[in-house]
C-alpha cells in the first residue's frame, strides 16, 4: 500500500496508476488509457472520464492510500484508512 497526507492543494489533485508514457506535463493520472485515478474531489476516473463517485472530498490533513493486488486484478483508494 502506498499513502500521502494530503496538504490541502487544488482539487485537481489525483492519486494513482498510470504506463511509463504518461506524461506529468500534460496530464492528469486517469487521462491517459490504462490508467486509474482517485481525486480529491472524490471522484475515480480512466481514460479521461469521470466515471464514478467514489468517496468524499479530501481535507488537509487526510491519509490517502492505495492497495494494488496485482494476482487478482484489484485496485483499491482508501481515505484515513477507509474504502
Amino acid at each position: 500500500m502506498i499513502s500521502f497526507i494530503y496538504n490541502g492543494t487544488p482539487e485537481g489533485a489525483h492519486i494513482g496508476i498510470t504506463t511509463k508514457k504518461f506524461n506529468q506535463t500534460e496530464f492528469l493520472i486517469g487521462e491517459g488509457e490504462k490508467e486509474w485515478s482517485f481525486s480529491a474531489a472524490g471522484f475515480l476516473m480512466t481514460s479521461g472520464v469521470e466515471i464514478k463517485d467514489y468517496g468524499s472530498w479530501w481535507n488537509p490533513g487526510d491519509v490517502i492510500s492505495i492497495k494494488i493486488d496485482k494476482v487478482l486484478g484489484n485496485l483499491e483508494f482508501f481515505i484515513n484508512g477507509n474504502s
